[in-house]
């Protein structure tokens, strides 16, 4: 089909509407074929097949299969609107039709000879390049033929006038554009002619008339073109030519008259696929056609070749000269000289195969190819546009598990395979290397690599090894694949492809030489001492009586580190030397001493010995008092002597003479008991004298670190007393301490009784004044330890203050304004004096004093009404209410909330707790006052499972005493406040108050309390809500210290700590885990996105001054971070001054103050060989460590497990469990943490 069909569906539509309206009429169809409904044909490749002709020369086979007739040299091909296909069968000088169903018929077109190409225009009717009749016959859609162009001479003439005037000579192919204009190919003339659809006039268009080759380009009419043949129009109008003698492929703009060269060279051949077309070589083009994705078609010599959009070529059809492929890929079909082409409506590309005798069909498919990526092989698919790919059997790899197709070749996209395939597509298989273990036996170390194992992918090295283990006595040398340190050896860079176990290989070091040989003479020996030498299991000593030889002595072998070496003679001077021994290996020598024997020599004695302290208990010591050793000696000594005292190293001065002074300050760290001693000394000769550990004198000083404890009750524990003078109860012990413990009392703390002998029992006199008293002792022992807090004993004093005092009387209560505080009534109270002298209240309210109080308090605006008891000094040990049910009435029904007062507790009753009640309402207030029950309510309430799991692994504490409160009031709302000791306090971050509520029925709980002042005197108290009345102590409830997780890990459960941190993760870690203003204006980076996964923290950084981004605008977040930069993110936040000292890498760097700010805070370290360095990648592992040590907290023992990549015995460890979960803890005395378990 040669036409120009974009920009005119609408026309295409209207004539597709007629065919199926109005059938065929005298055999043809009104719709021109292949425009409407046209599939895409943007495929690189296609199925071959025969579409009509058996392959034989000739004519016949018309009404059966197209496949079975005889064709002859067919050339022009075109489809119509209704799928049939059209061949101008040449030789035959007939028009075959073959029908949808595959059936061929003959039209016979009257005055046609030799017909060539053919095409249809716009309105259905077929042009028909008529070469043997040189003309061009017009066949209308009803059956007419006409004439439109040429008198049947065979010259090129008639420009300029009526085209039925113009005289052709041998046309080759016909295209009708758009507009109806038609075009026509001359190849004898070698030019290109238009007829216009208006007038009828005919022009020449391109070409000279002389055929061969001009160059490139041009204007049209000036180009020289060869036997050009084949037409076809792009979307845009512009002719294409198939300039079969130049080899190339012209186009023509029809707007600027234009020719340019689109495909070929003009030197003829067959090369160029995948390159531009512009430089491929053409041979002997015919045929150029269109396909609806703006693809160029070109049949030449033995193929058909594809130029795509971009301008690239590749060959779509044709190998050699010949017939055969049907069936298969056409690229590997043959083809002999492939003629005219068109497509069908559903893209198929017919192309006439003349020398064939037959028209072959180009049926588009879509490759599937499988790269498998270092996998096993998996053959390609092809496919139907839109049909779906088959997924394969799982490719094989190696050392590798199979995870899946992907659509790109980065392996980020998951390819469905339900997916329509519509172009040629390449699949990757992903590959998820196998992790295997490389173990690193110490083989024989003192100590493990660090790690002990790695995980290391397939085909992948370590990159880096474990720190090393160590040996006593040897020196590592690397791994290998056999313990005796035979096989390969395992390197940082040998590939791993399995589960691997390698082990150390050791060096055995030779043993050092022994230090500080001594030789001593004697009366005919000598005396041989020396340093022992690690590892060493026996010593050789060589003897000789000149020095520096000693190959020919055989050696003395002994054990120990010193020997006396007898049989010498006196006056003959000796020489030594020692070398250390073990089974595998020998030592170095020592260096050599000489001595040369004689009958006089003289030991170093010390002549006195003596030992005290400063204490003034003579032979007692206490932590912080100086023990002292003074000693004398026979001679003079040849240096300071070494001493100890109770093990610790003593600081030894010279006195004066021989004589010389040691002392040691206890600091609470040493063994109680006698003080033990050692004193090593030599004359100036170097003769050692025999240690001493006794003094001459029988001195010594005995060591007492544990002061007295005791106890002390008044009166036998009584709760009160009505006489100021009361008997104390004691005890004390000093248990193996030094004794003579003394003790002294206070009534204040402040002004204390002389110390005394401790005793059983003491008489004692309470400070003036009715109330409760509290008596203090303190105990000290011989050697001035003190009880470090005072142990004290309280007791009520009662007695009488005036005559008019009787045992039992009358006193008042008051009704008070809850709000205002004014008293608005009062009421008798009957008071009971027990016989311990403390009191009990008691009161019965009748309607009077309520009923005026209420209407005083309504006349005050207040709803609140308080029962406020006398300030007692604490001396009521009960406090009785009874409410009758008509002042309960008058309460609840006037909406008055009521709260009962005493020194021991206040409980507030709202109005609607009042309401409804059946009987009069009672109350008894109690504290507990004996001793011994106190303390086992106490206990109870602190060791009951409820409290203990309070706690959370924390502490609890008793404040105040326990109070029973009793109510025939229950299961209403009511409040109770409950005072605490003034010096109880709460620290509000991790402690919190409660009340331990024990219930007449034996049940229990564990009630929150709140914080307030329970008088006006600011004395703190407790507020608890209950809904009924029991027994009551209240707790403090210490939580242990809790630290936030700030750091998270790999889905997998791994941590990652080896891997460099990127700035991005450092962001993230420093904002979870610093709390910092905002001090800084927001910024945005280019590149960090909107929804960039750490795009908050990123912007927070920044806004509190913690990082920063670069001067270019970005922030390169996944950039690993260096440890310069860490520093100074880090010294942002301390305001410690810069150490003196730097790291020698780190001199004269941007960030020198930084490391050298953060190295005096303890937070960075160097390494080993001092250097820091600053450009180094930080790991994850290292940014953790630091991050704890700025925030101050702990490596965290005792933890569970949290990462499967970090060992217990990683040198971060305990850093990384710190920042990794939620923890409670427990500060450790050594430094760093416990992990607490929590319930």
């Amino acid at each position: 089909m040669k036409r120009r069909g974009y920009g005119f569906r609408w026309r295409q539509v209207a004539l597709a509407l007629l065919a199926v309206l109005l059938g065929v009429t005298g055999g043809m169809p009104f719709a021109p074929g292949g425009w409407i409904g046209r599939a895409s044909a943007d495929a690189n490749n296609y199925y071959i097949s025969t579409a009509a002709g058996s392959g034989t020369l000739g004519y016949g086979g018309d009404g059966g299969p197209a496949t079975s007739a005889k064709l002859a040299a067919p050339y022009g091909v075109a489809v119509d609107g209704g799928g049939n296909i059209y061949i101008a069968d040449r030789n035959n000088s007939v028009l075959r039709v073959v029908d949808p169903s595959g059936r061929i018929s003959s039209v016979s077109v009257p005055g046609m000879y030799w017909p060539q190409g053919i095409a249809f225009d716009d309105s259905g009717n077929l042009y028909i390049a008529n070469s043997g009749g040189l003309n061009i016959l017009k066949r209308t859609p009803s059956g007419t033929v006409t004439v439109v162009a040429g008198t049947g001479a065979a010259r090129s003439s008639g420009d300029g006038g009526p085209a039925t005037s113009a005289e052709l000579n041998y046309p080759s192919q016909v295209a009708v554009d758009a507009d109806g204009n038609l075009y026509i190919s001359e190849s004898v003339s070698s030019v290109i002619r238009r007829v216009d659809a208006a007038t009828g006039i005919i022009d020449t268009v391109a070409g000279t008339g002389t055929y061969g080759y001009s160059g490139p380009g041009g204007p049209a009419t000036s180009v020289q073109l060869w036997n050009p043949y084949g037409m076809a129009f792009d979307s845009d109008g512009n002719l294409y030519i198939a300039d079969m003698g130049n080899n190339v492929i012209r186009k023509l703009d029809v707007a600027t008259e234009v020719i340019s060269t689109v495909a070929g060279t003009a030197a003829g051949g067959y090369s160029g696929d995948g390159g531009p077309a512009t430089s491929a070589r053409l041979s002997a083009p015919l045929d150029v056609a269109f396909d609806d994705n703006g693809n160029m078609y070109i049949s030449e010599a033995d193929h058909v070749r594809k130029v795509d959009a971009s301008g690239t070529i590749r060959t779509v059809a044709g190998t050699t000269r010949g017939y055969s492929g049907d069936g298969g890929e056409a690229t590997a079909a043959q083809l002999s000289g492939p003629g005219f082409m068109t497509f069908d409506g559903n893209g198929n590309l017919f192309v006439s195969d003349p020398f064939n005798s037959v028209v072959r069909k180009l049926v588009p498919f879509y490759k599937v190819t499988f790269q498998s990526n270092g996998g096993t092989p998996v053959s390609p698919q092809n496919l139907d546009p839109g049909d779906a790919a088959t997924e394969p059997g799982d490719p094989a790899r190696t050392g590798h598990t199979f995870g899946g197709w992907f659509a790109d070749e980065a392996l980020t996209v998951p390819f469905d395979f339900a997916t329509p395939i519509n172009g040629d597509t390449t699949l990757y298989a992903g590959w998820t290397p196998i992790p295997y273990t490389v173990t690193f036996d110490k083989n024989g170390g003192d100590t493990e690599a660090n790690p002990t194992s790695m995980t290391v992918n397939y085909g992948s090295a370590a990159g880096a090894l474990p720190t090393a283990p160590t040996r006593d006595g040897y020196t590592f040398a690397g791994w290998a694949a056999a313990p005796d340190g035979s096989g390969p050896v395992f390197l940082a860079s040998t590939v791993v492809t399995g589960d691997l176990t390698v082990y150390a290989r050791w060096i055995a070091n030779p043993l050092a030489q022994p230090a500080n040989l001594k030789a001593v003479p004697g009366d005919r020996q000598a005396k041989l001492t020396w340093d022992g030498v690690a590892g060493a299991t026996s010593y050789r000593i060589y003897m000789r009586t000149e020095s520096g030889a000693y190959g020919d002595t055989p050696p003395i072998e002994v054990a120990g580190t010193s020997h006396t070496v007898t049989g010498l003679t006196n006056g003959t001077t000796y020489f030594f030397v020692v070398t250390a021994r073990s089974a595998a290996r020998d030592g170095l020598p020592s260096a050599e001493a000489s001595a040369t024997p004689s009958g006089t020599v003289v030991l170093p004695t010390l002549t006195e010995v003596r030992l005290a302290s400063d204490n003034p208990a003579a032979g007692w010591a206490k932590p912080g008092d100086k023990a002292t050793l003074a000693f004398a000696s026979n001679t003079a000594l040849g240096s300071l002597p070494t001493v100890t005292i109770a093990g610790r190293p003593a600081a030894v001065t010279a006195t004066g003479g021989n004589g010389y002074s040691a002392s040691y300050t206890f600091d609470g760290s040493e063994t109680e008991g006698a003080v033990p001693f050692a004193i090593d000394f030599e004359d100036g000769a170097g003769t050692p004298g025999a240690q001493v550990t006794a003094t001459t004198d029988g001195s010594g000083v005995n060591f007492d670190k544990t002061a007295p404890t005791g106890t002390m009750t008044i009166n036998g524990g009584a709760a009160a007393t009505s006489s100021a003078a009361v008997s104390l109860q004691l005890t004390s012990s000093d248990g193996a301490g030094s004794g003579g413990v003394r003790m002294r009392f206070s009534n204040d703390g402040l002004t204390w009784s002389d110390w005394e002998a401790a005793s059983a029992a003491r008489k004692w006199t309470l400070s003036s004044g009715n109330g409760a008293k509290t008596v203090s002792m303190e105990l000290i022992d011989r050697a001035g330890n003190a009880s470090p807090t005072a142990i004290a004993a309280t007791i009520a004093l009662r007695r009488a203050s005036s005559p008019t005092e009787t045992p039992d009387r009358t006193i008042q209560v008051q009704i008070a304004d809850g709000k205002g505080g004014s008293v608005v009534e009062t009421a008798v109270v009957q008071r009971t004096i027990d016989v311990d002298g403390l009191y009990k209240d008691k009161v019965t309210f009748t309607d009077y004093p309520w009923t005026q109080a209420l209407d005083k308090l309504k006349a005050l605006g207040s709803d609140f009404a308080k029962v406020v008891f006398p300030d007692d000094n604490g001396l009521t040990k009960e406090w009785s209410l009874v409410f009758p049910k008509t002042v309960t009435d008058l309460l609840s029904g006037s909406g008055t909330n009521m709260e009962i007062v005493t020194n021991d507790a206040r409980v507030y009753l709202p109005a609607a707790s009042l309401r409804g009640l059946t009987e009069d309402l009672s109350f008894r207030i109690a504290p507990v006052q004996q001793e011994d029950e106190r303390k086992a309510t106490e206990r109870r309430a602190l060791t009951d499972p409820l409290t203990l799991e309070a706690t959370k692994g924390g502490s609890v504490e008793a404040l105040g005493r326990p109070i029973v409160i009793e109510s025939n009031l229950s299961g209403a709302e009511a409040q109770l406040i409950l005072p605490l000791e003034e010096t109880r306090k709460l620290d509000k971050s991790r402690e919190k108050p409660a009340a331990f509520v024990e219930h007449g029925d034996g049940t229990k709980e564990l009630a929150d309390g709140k914080i307030e002042d329970f008088d006006q005197g600011g004395r703190p108290g407790v507020r608890v809500a209950v809904d009924r009345f029991s027994t009551f102590t209240i707790l403090k409830i210490g939580q242990a210290p809790e630290h936030k997780a700030y750091v998270l890990g790999n889905p997998d459960g791994t941590f990652g700590p080896e891997r460099p941190i990127t700035r991005a993760e450092m962001a993230a870690l420093l904002t979870r885990a610093v709390v910092r203003e905002e001090s800084y204006a927001p910024r945005s980076y280019t590149d960090v996105a909107e929804g960039y996964w750490a795009r908050d923290a990123i912007v927070q950084a920044a806004k509190t001054g913690l990082m920063s981004g670069y001067g270019d605008g970005s922030f390169k977040p996944d950039a690993p971070i260096t440890r310069a930069e860490m520093a100074s993110a880090i010294s942002r936040l301390l305001t410690d001054e810069p150490s003196a000292a730097v790291f020698p890498d780190a001199a004269g760097i941007w960030a020198e103050t930084s490391i050298r700010k953060t190295s005096a805070a303890g937070i960075v370290k160097g390494y080993e060989d001092g250097t820091f360095r600053p450009n180094g990648n930080l790991t994850r592992a290292e940014a953790v460590a630091m991050l704890d040590r700025l925030l101050g907290r702990g490596s965290l023992a005792g933890a569970p497990r949290k990462w499967t990549d970090v060992p217990a015995t990683y040198w971060a460890y305990g850093y990384i469990q710190e920042a990794s979960f939620d923890h409670r803890y427990e500060i450790k005395e050594e430094g760093g943490e416990t992990y607490v378990s929590t319930p």
